[in-house]
């Protein structure tokens, strides 16, 4: 009998409207069909791939630019430049913050195993399993962390205007959850909300992978977190945090046969990205765009992608849209889509 569920739990979750795309799509010869991240101008477009290579490209011809073959950590977009976050390659790593228009480090070596790279306040700062380094007038000034030791998976980072910082995990069928730095502090504190079974949300460390962090344009001093995950089933939510607090702002059922696991779990559709838009927010979901503005949420159907250099790229507004199996490495989900807004 076990069997038999498990097989009509298979064929059910082909037929989902949220179907996984396990088709394999163009992609660079350096980077590889597992993209991370990108920044993106109006004239050019940087991809980092999970691998740790970054490529440049010219967006009006698709002219590209091999930046790193390897060792990079994050990329960051700060004060009109596209930063990266390197290793030299040593044995241990020694990391600094790479400008690839200069070709020169922008700060000392660092010897420790970096996890990401962004702003806070006046500084930038380096994260690692088990400190911050802030960079202080030519040397990095260390701060020790406690309850972190995370490290695989896909992270993603943001601060807000008070100086907090924010570290959201995605680890795929496994969970991630999102977790707190507060100003002045040196714990690393999960921001949690939950009633009694963990997966039942709307937000939990179990079973939420968080793939995505903005501003909220609409709340200032807040961010909104995305999350996403198609691994059988599939669920997405939208929250709003501030401070320590957490609180849902979007989640939409799948368009589910009636009758099907889909339509008698509740499934909601997976959110795998997150831009923040002038007036609101913009999530993708596969196939499908939700778009928030002046609090109405507005629900289109993904652009048809073209071709751009050796990869598929769509556009709505000025976000562009990519293929990456970054989560098929941690769950069922195949090719899901990447968000990568154009800045100045």
């Amino acid at each position: 009998m076990r069997i038999l569920t498990f097989f009509c739990l298979i064929v059910f979750n082909v037929s989902s409207a949220a179907a996984q795309d396990s088709s394999s799509p163009p992609n660079d010869p350096v980077l590889g069909a597992r993209l991370v991240e990108g920044v993106a101008t109006a004239h050019r477009l940087w991809l980092r791939s999970a691998s740790g290579a970054v490529v440049a490209f010219d967006r009006a011809n698709g002219e590209r630019r091999i930046v790193v073959e390897q060792g990079a950590a994050d990329l960051l977009r700060d004060s009109g430049r596209t930063l990266i976050l390197k290793s030299d390659g040593a044995t241990p790593s020694r990391f600094s913050v790479f400008d690839p228009e200069t070709g020169f480090s922008l700060t000392p070596a660092l010897r420790a195993d970096a996890l990401g790279l962004l702003r806070v306040g006046p500084d930038w700062v380096v994260v690692t399993k088990d400190a911050l380094y802030r960079s202080d007038g030519g040397r990095w000034r260390r701060q020790a962390i406690e309850g972190s030791g995370r490290r695989f998976g896909v992270r993603t980072m943001a601060s807000t205007p008070d100086r907090s910082i924010y570290i959201g995990f995605n680890y795929g069928e496994w969970g991630g959850g999102l977790w707190r730095i507060a100003p002045g502090s040196s714990k690393m504190v999960e921001v949690r909300k939950v009633d009694n079974d963990p997966c039942h949300g709307p937000l939990a460390a179990e079973c939420d992978p968080i793939t995505g962090l903005v501003p909220d344009v609409d709340h200032p001093g807040c961010l909104l977190a995305s999350i996403g995950l198609d691994h059988m089933l599939s669920h997405g939510r939208l929250m709003r945090i501030c401070g320590d607090e957490a609180t849902l702002v979007f989640s939409r059922e799948l368009d589910a046969l009636p009758g099907s696991i889909e339509a008698f779990a509740h499934s909601t559709w997976p959110l795998f990205g997150l831009a923040a838009t002038p007036d609101g927010w913009l999530a993708i979901a596969p196939g499908k765009v939700f778009i928030s503005s002046g609090g109405e949420v507005q629900t289109i159907d993904m652009p048809k992608a073209t071709p751009f250099a050796d990869i598929q790229v769509s556009q709505v507004g000025q976000v562009l849209i990519l293929p990456t199996d970054v989560n098929w490495g941690m769950s069922l989900s195949g090719y899901t889509p990447m968000l990568v807004p154009v800045t100045d």
